[in-house]
This record gives structure tokens, sequence and C-alpha cells, in this order.
């Protein structure tokens, strides 16, 4: 049970150091805004996927 509480923690984590990549990447608006929708999603599909082995 513990083990799937730091797979959370660090999902969450990775999840807003890449937004955070995202925001200070030096490309334009347009895909920095694909890019922090991909990493979105990418963490919403692997946040139910650690809910789902619960």
């Amino acid at each position: 049970m513990q083990a799937f509480k730091v797979g959370k923690l660090v999902t969450f984590v990775a999840i807003i150091i890449l937004l955070v990549v995202a925001i200070l990447s030096p490309y334009n608006l347009f895909k920095k805004i694909y890019f922090i929708i991909g990493v979105l999603i990418i963490g919403a599909i692997s946040l139910v996927q650690i809910n789902s082995l619960n």
C-alpha cells in the first residue's frame, strides 16, 4: 500500500517538473500548449493506472 502512495507522489512530481519545463521552453505558444496538454494526458493516464492497481 505504501508503494502506491510513493508512486503517486513520484508521478505528481514528474508532472510538475515537465509542466515547468514546458512553460520555460523557448518554443512558440502553440508548441508549449501541445506539450502541456501532452504532459497532462500522460499524467492522467498514469494516475488512473496507479489507482486501478489499488
